[in-house]
């Protein structure tokens, strides 16, 4: 990333710290307007699993408030608030 926008690297060419954080290739990297977050490789398949299933269970919420529930009762239903917590291995 620079100041000028995003530039696109061939896989395995770089090896990049931003902000303290070490960037390897095959890294994910995503980005919006509030901040970066990297999430290394080995740990790729299990964020994007978490992130899908918080997706799914933000459209649950969703169509509870749509129906006339309160947000935090919905939240309470679909146990949002644990979503991001470890599971015990």
């Amino acid at each position: 990333m620079t100041d000028m926008g995003a530039i696109a690297h061939r896989p395995g060419l770089f090896r990049k710290r931003c902000s303290g954080v070490q960037v390897n290739p095959g890294d994910l990297a995503c980005g919006d307007n509030t901040g970066v977050i990297v999430v290394p490789f080995e740990h790729v398949e299990e964020v994007l699993a978490v992130a899908k299933n918080i997706e799914s269970v933000e459209q649950q919420i969703l169509q509870k408030v749509r129906a006339g529930m309160k947000l935090k009762d919905a939240r309470r239903e679909t146990g949002y608030y644990t979503l991001q917590t470890p599971e015990e291995k």
